[in-house]
Order: structure tokens, then sequence, then C-alpha cells
């Protein structure tokens, strides 16, 4: 069975939770250090989507690319439904720089979007959001793939494929079904083999009480014989 991927993410908050405790946010000072921890934050993470947008508009790589769909979150161990299989017009047709202005796009919404709200709840809750906020927005921007290639020189991905997993040739129904074969390798290797032991359940007192009275009632009644008369005897 293959390993779940483990996303460190998930004890980042946690652990923001239990470092919190030793700092009294209702006191004034602290109130503004927080505050000021998250605007500085949001200030560095825009203008470094600004250089980011600025190297892709001064590359100006216009070179067609195809680019399959995001995949879709899925759960550990063949949990959840199957993955819906990739179709060819599900497939974008763009080029270098359109793509990657459109994944700074949506790194500087996410970053408008998570911050706005998290201050609106400062204001009338806790200044907590901005605490984790102050913490999860760098983190959720250094695994932006534009970042990975222009400050990292990154050029490829995890798997060892294109960074973008873009093709450089319109998709075929060839290229569709490799693609969703290899996305489908995972889920069957998630999911429990055939002859793996199963549990059963076993019967309640009551279900074991009912079958006993229904094997009493279909037991055939016993037949009783009456005596034959033999010859010569009289039976009084």
């Amino acid at each position: 069975m293959a390993a779940p991927k483990f996303d460190f993410k998930m004890l980042v908050v946690p652990a923001i939770l239990f470092f919190s405790k030793k700092l009294d946010m209702t006191d004034p000072a602290v109130l503004q250090l927080v505050r000021t921890a998250f605007i500085s934050v949001v200030v560095l993470v825009l203008s470094g989507y600004f250089y980011l947008y600025t190297r892709v508009t001064g590359k100006k790589d216009d070179k067609k690319i195809w680019v399959p769909p995001k995949a879709k979150p899925a759960l550990p161990f063949g949990l959840g439904p199957a993955p819906e299989p990739i179709k060819i017009e599900d497939f974008e047709a763009t080029t270098y720089s359109e793509y990657e202005l459109k994944l700074v796009k949506e790194g500087v919404q996410a970053v408008v979007m998570s911050g706005g709200i998290s201050f609106l709840m400062s204001l009338k809750f806790s200044p907590m959001a901005l605490l984790i906020q102050s913490v999860m927005i760098p983190i959720t921007m250094s695994e932006n793939l534009v970042l990975k290639k222009y400050l990292l020189g990154q050029t490829q991905n995890a798997e060892g494929g294109n960074l973008y997993n873009e093709m450089f040739t319109a998709p075929t129904a060839a290229t569709v079904a490799a693609l969703n074969a290899a996305n489908a390798a995972p889920a069957e290797a998630d999911a429990a083999p055939a002859d793996a032991p199963r549990v059963e359940e076993l019967p309640s007192e009551d279900e074991k009480k009912t079958d006993k009275k229904e094997k009493k009632s279909t037991k055939p009644a016993a037949v009783k014989e009456t005596p034959k008369a033999t010859a010569g005897t009289d039976i009084d």
C-alpha cells in the first residue's frame, strides 16, 4: 500500500495555537506587535509577487503549451470517490507567459482574500487569525510554481516531469489515456487487496435469540406411533 503524502502544514496551526498560549492577546503592546508583523508579511509577500510579475512580463515567453487541469485533493488509503478521468477539452491551451501570469494573479488574490478576512476577524474577535496568517501566507507563497522557477531555478516537479505538467503538442486520445492510467495507479495502490483479511460482525444477543426461536419453530414435531393390533389379540 502506498504511503499517503504528509503535508507539514497540518502541524502549523496546532503549533501556533500551542505557543500562542504564552502570549497575552489582550495586552495592547502584544496586539500592536501582531498587527505590525501581519502587515509586514503581507507587504513583503505582495512585493515578492510583483517581482515575479516583472520577471514573467520581462521574459515574454510565448511558447505554446497545453496544461492539464489541476488534480483535485484526494483522501489517503484509496478513500473517497475515484478521480474523474481527464478529457482532451480539459487541457488549457496557453503560453508560458499567460499561464505564469495566471498563477501570479491567483497568488495575489489568495493573499488579499485571506489577509482581508483575517484582519476583519481580528477587529471583532481575536487577533489569533492575524498570527496564523502571518505564518501561513509565506508558506503558501513558497509553494507557488512561478517562484520555484524564477527564484529557485526549478524546472521539474516532484515526479520528475515538467514543472507545470505542460505538454508541447496538442493532447491526443493516446496521451490522455496514458495520463488517466498514471493518475489511477496511486488510487489502485492505496486500495485494499482482495485477499486482505476482513472483519466480520458477530451477531448480537437479540439476533441469537431470534435465530433460536426460528429454528425451534421450523423443527418438525415428533410423530407418535400407535400400537398395531396383532392377530388373535383384542385391544380393550
